[in-house]
């Protein structure tokens, strides 16, 4: 599948070895997780339509708790895993 990928940069997440991208797909910003052996996708949270979801170049930091630390061009977010 085709996805605009913004320049997010993301470390490796030991626990499950992924890797997450802010995506715009379909009008939507999206944070996807991908399996960094595989290319499989393992995650996805989508955040809606406006561009105060664009990351922005920021990092996406994968916690240990399951939560991410997301990096914007508005400031630090914290996204918790439900």
């Amino acid at each position: 599948m085709d996805r605009a990928v913004t320049w997010t940069l993301s470390p490796l997440c030991s626990p499950n070895h992924a890797v997450y991208l802010n995506t715009l797909e379909d009008g939507d910003w999206r944070i996807i997780g991908l399996d960094w052996d595989t290319g499989e996708h393992v995650a996805e949270i989508k955040l809606g339509s406006t561009y105060k979801y664009n990351c922005a170049g920021g990092f996406i930091w994968p916690l240990p708790s399951g939560d991410l630390f997301v990096g914007s061009m508005f400031g630090p977010v914290l996204i918790r895993r439900t």
